[in-house]
């Protein structure tokens, strides 16, 4: 699972920096989900003018990571665009994905409708749903840069960082291994949080 930073809507090299990326990765069956970036700001912006209630709030980001889901599926036109993780989880399968996540997580989402779940805790989720059809799974976090390396050195050193929403750290937990890369940086300068660990682990990698 890749989820894509909204801040890198707004990186006019992100969609060439995405597919180097993805070259570069040993190959895996990729779904990818985006970020919502300056439409979900926008939310935020008009919750304050207006008076609107954090669930209300919640549901209209969510709606609006649809336009950057199909901003994501251009900048990929191979990606077959997904909205359920049946679609996901086929014998033999070795399709990639853009994964729409408004119609499963109005189904199946156990988050909290509030600003306390971003895309990071959405795209977790849907990761710890796949895991859970017994599937190896890693989630990807590319992002605009990277947490602070003298301070991170564990996943569950990220809590308040500001880098992950209050609720990644709970989800993630469940994952095999997090990653999150500097996508804006030539070199994609990782970070990688192995969870198989029973001391989780942290590396810096280049």
């Amino acid at each position: 699972m890749v989820k894509v930073g909204g801040s890198l809507f707004e990186f006019d090299q992100a969609p060439e920096n995405l597919r180097r990326w993805i070259v570069c990765q040993e190959p895996a069956t990729n779904v990818l989900i985006a970020g919502g970036g300056r439409t979900v700001d926008s939310v935020r912006k008009i919750q304050k003018q207006l008076a609107i209630n954090d669930s209300a709030a919640h549901w209209m980001a969510i709606e609006m990571l649809d336009v950057t889901s199909r901003i994501l599926a251009n900048w990929l036109p191979d990606y077959e665009i997904v909205d359920n993780v049946s679609e996901i989880i086929r014998p033999n399968g070795e399709e990639d994905f853009v994964f729409e996540p408004v119609n499963w997580l109005r189904y199946k989402s156990n988050l909290p409708e509030s600003w306390d779940a971003t895309s990071d805790s959405i795209a977790a989720e849907i990761a710890a749903s796949i895991r859970g059809c017994e599937r190896r799974v890693e989630l990807v976090l590319l992002k605009s840069c990277l947490p602070d390396p003298r301070c991170i050195h564990s996943l569950s050193a990220l809590e308040g960082s500001g880098i992950v929403d209050d609720c990644f750290i709970h989800i993630a937990s469940a994952m095999d291994v997090v990653r999150i890369v500097d996508l804006r940086d030539k070199h994609f300068q990782t970070m990688e949080f192995c969870l198989e660990l029973e001391n989780r682990d942290y590396s810096p990698r280049g």
